[in-house]
């Protein structure tokens, strides 16, 4: 039997916010463009425009020319330390200090550290033409070696904030970052570190809010029982339930929980994933009985300052117990808890993925729920350098992890001459190794813009008829769309899809084209990714599918009057005419006879 192992898996969370740029500058440049001036046409001389110099404007000729619009000056009596403020405020330019961090996503082009900025726009040029989005950052982290420091040294930084250096300046928090995101100590503090931090290194007061879906630790009157023989409450594969763990004459509650880990491919292991929520130290354990030694644990969550916290593990399928307690496993211990609150949340997830998990699953530039992923050689790369995306699951940072190891490919649909041939159903679009191609769009046919569009793909939406609605319903992402008609070498845009609530089935909100077509319509659709876009999207064609019909001869999806004056308009020619409805190559009354049997919509 395979030996388990436990291992914790990281959140995944959405990039901080670039903060606003300074109001009073905003004053100042319009209180400048307002008086009226005269000045020489612009000369820039190639000298950097973050540094004093004697010489006239600067070398990036586009912030030069912003800057001297504003203070002519700039570029009639030198470039001074004035000058140079005004460039790092609002210039977009590798070393500009007004950009933002390069590891963490912002709406603007460049970040400040100049040397990282120039090392990820070798790679990407669209950083530091257009907009530093979470690609950018991905590969500042995985791209930009900071300064190596140890958690705790009070030069590394704010946790709760992206930066350059190893490490942060909390001890706590850092450890129990990194013990998830082991990079974040030996990389760069990353927006994805940042974001844990903002997880699970809550200070004071957090109480646990649980799930609304989520049921209750069944006690019933009894709120407190520090018995490990007590009655097991029943914990679904998949369910969610709430607890507390109160202290009573100064012992600690202890909740115990049974579940039962089914074995569906035969194999007699199933991988079991805990997930707890708790405001302080707390543990939950898998164990065969409640009373016995829980130190031979097969799978252990703990939390350390507030979670959630996952581990998973493969265990032999049957029975089993998970206990709940407060402390450090395996010692019950309510002395560290943060507040008075003591609720907790407990989740059990089981699957069959205990086998090896390179080689099969899901992309590996796509994040999903379990381990591994389908390109066998950049998954055993990537978990050489993470063990954890081929224990627990391929989160955001496997996917950072495969942008800067491997060598990802764009999908077969990433131009317009060879897009995807789909009818009614599910698509799964992999986007992230996608190029651009497709024309500039107008306004108003992007979120931000049509500037904002970084990636597209192309679909041909052919078979189906009916009302047809193409939508972006069931992806994590929602990326625009676009149909034309023509050829892809003279593309003509007809529509932009419209936003739309509250229609697809999971209530998201996702973007929607809606058209009337027969079987013999097509529709070309462009599928385009603003930046930051990186989790799954899917495209659903929702319509009738057409049904193989010989006697529908104009593919209309009905067999009518068209059909049979094809048959009569040729009858005794050639079956190259049309109308050969049998294929025995003579067009007669069998043909017609055919016709009329099938008259009336195609099955």
């Amino acid at each position: 039997m395979r030996e388990p192992s436990h291992e914790p898996v990281r959140s995944r969370v959405a990039p901080r916010p670039h903060p606003p740029w300074r109001p009073w500058l905003w004053v100042y440049i319009l209180a400048c463009a307002w008086v009226p001036q005269a000045h020489a046409q612009v000369q820039c001389v190639p000298l950097s425009c973050l540094v004093p110099h004697a010489g006239n404007g600067c070398d990036d000729v586009t912030c030069c020319e912003t800057i001297c619009q504003f203070d002519p000056t700039c570029c009639e009596n030198g470039w001074d330390a004035h000058c140079v403020t005004l460039a790092h405020a609002t210039c977009q330019i590798c070393g500009a200090s007004g950009t933002g961090s390069c590891y963490s996503a912002h709406s603007g082009a460049s970040c400040a550290d100049a040397a990282c900025c120039a090392t990820v726009c070798s790679i990407d040029p669209f950083c530091c033409d257009e907009s530093w989005d979470v690609l950018c950052a991905i590969l500042a982290s995985s791209m930009c070696q900071g300064t190596v420091l140890e958690c705790g040294d009070p030069q590394a930084g704010d946790c709760h904030a992206p930066h350059a250096s190893t490490a942060c300046a909390d001890a706590t928090c850092c450890e129990a970052v990194c013990a998830l995101a082991p990079e974040c100590c030996q990389n760069s503090w990353d927006f994805i570190c940042a974001g844990i931090a903002d997880s699970i290194c809550l200070t004071g007061a957090c109480p646990v809010d649980c799930s609304p879906t989520a049921g209750t630790h069944g006690e019933g009157c009894v709120s407190y029982d520090a018995s490990c023989g007590q009655p097991a409450t029943v914990i679904a594969p998949g369910g969610a339930l709430c607890g507390t763990l109160p202290v009573t004459d100064g012992l600690s509650d202890l909740d115990v929980y049974s579940v039962v880990v089914s074995d569906i491919d035969g194999d007699g292991v199933a991988r079991v994933t805990l997930t707890l929520e708790s405001a302080g130290p707390a543990f939950a354990a898998l164990v065969q009985d409640s009373c016995s030694p829980w130190g031979p644990s097969p799978l252990v969550v703990q939390t350390e300052l507030c979670g959630p916290v996952s581990a998973a593990a493969c265990v032999e399928a049957g029975a089993w117990v998970v206990v709940v307690s407060p402390g450090v496993f395996p010692t019950p211990d309510h002395s560290q808890r943060l507040c008075a609150e003591s609720q907790y949340e407990l989740s059990v997830d089981v699957n069959q993925i205990c086998g090896e998990p390179c080689g099969i699953g899901e992309p590996c530039d796509v994040p999903h729920a379990g381990p591994g992923c389908l390109d066998g050689d950049c998954c055993q790369a990537v978990c050489a350098i993470d063990p954890l995306c081929c224990s627990l699951a391929w989160d955001t940072v496997c996917v950072k992890a495969t942008v800067a190891n491997c060598s990802v490919a764009p999908p077969s649909y990433d131009d317009c001459a060879n897009a995807a041939v789909i009818g009614e159903g599910t698509f799964d679009l992999q986007h992230l190794a996608a190029t651009l191609d497709g024309p500039a769009l107008p306004p108003g046919c992007t979120p931000g813009g049509a500037k904002n569009v970084q990636r597209d793909l192309w679909c041909r939406v052919t078979g189906v008829r009916g009302t047809v609605l193409i939508s972006t319903c069931g992806g994590e992402e929602d990326p625009t769309l676009q149909l034309y008609e023509g050829t892809c070498a003279s593309l003509a845009l007809v529509y932009c899809a419209e936003p739309i609530i509250g229609q697809c089935p999971s209530g998201d909100a996702a973007s929607a084209i809606q058209v009337s077509a027969d079987c013999s319509d097509e529709f070309l659709i462009r599928v385009g990714f603003v930046p930051g876009q990186v989790g799954s999207a899917v495209l659903t064609v929702d319509g009738i599918a057409c049904v193989s019909c010989d006697a529908d001869l104009d593919a209309s999806g009905d067999v009518d009057g068209t059909d049979m004056a094809v048959v009569l308009g040729n009858w005794g020619g050639q079956p190259s005419g049309g109308g050969d409805v049998d294929a025995d190559g003579l067009i007669d009354g069998a043909d017609l006879a055919a016709i009329l049997g099938a008259w009336g919509p195609c099955p």
